[in-house]
């Protein structure tokens, strides 16, 4: 399966992220209630402006939008960047992130969010990287780190490896991939995400008791 977006003979020669973006303004313009001429004037407002009619070509798939547009209509519809540049998605159906390279749209949404890098270890948790393979946790870990070496600023950076933050991230992985087996109605699988979760939830706890009791040891 993969996560398609409209598209007509105007926006042949498109990439497929201008494609995205296209489709993903006229739903969220609609989505906030806006007409072109009101959005036209948010975006004047905030020193970027277009016309109406600029709005309806972009949506039209016969004008694209560079970086600059692309921030100031994310600012005037209120949604992150990401909800203009990627589907509004969450499984493993898959997205065009370039021509030649695809991947899912969870995926893809971790990698814009600067949370793992656009890599086939994207595909899984760390959960279960941890679970199938130590090489591969390590290999899955190195090109972690690499990609947060340079996405984020330093101070992001020293919090998101220190251990409570990576065991927080499992958490939330675990209770990511435990929501959707019980959304799919998949007792078994959803029943190992809850024993997992449930795992990651103590490893957690363990880890801030650790800084509690060493803010507790400072103190002293």
């Amino acid at each position: 399966m993969t996560a398609n977006t409209p598209g007509d003979a105007s926006r042949q020669g498109w990439g497929p992220t201008s494609r995205q973006v296209a489709a993903n303004l006229l739903r969220l313009r609609k989505a906030r209630g806006l007409s072109t001429t009101q959005l036209a004037a948010s975006l004047k407002s905030l020193g970027q402006p277009v016309p109406a009619t600029g709005i309806t070509r972009v949506e039209k798939g016969e004008r694209r939008v560079d970086t600059d547009d692309l921030v100031a209509l994310a600012l005037a519809l209120n949604v992150s960047p990401a909800a203009l540049l990627l589907p509004a998605d969450w499984s493993d159906a898959q997205v065009k992130l370039a021509e030649n390279f695809e991947t899912s749209t969870r995926v893809a949404w971790l990698w814009v969010e600067g949370r793992a890098p656009a890599s086939s270890f994207g595909t899984e948790s760390e959960m279960h990287v941890v679970e199938d393979d130590d090489d591969k946790e390590a290999e899955y870990w190195r090109q972690r780190e690499e990609f947060e070496a340079l996405t984020h600023p330093p101070q992001r950076r020293r919090a998101a490896r220190h251990p409570a933050t990576r065991a927080a991230r499992q958490v939330s992985d675990a209770i990511d991939h435990l929501v959707i087996a019980a959304n799919a109605k998949d007792k078994t699988s959803a029943t190992k995400e809850l024993k997992a979760a449930k795992l990651r939830m103590r490893q957690l706890e363990a880890e801030l008791l650790r800084m509690e009791l060493d803010l507790e040891a400072d103190e002293g």
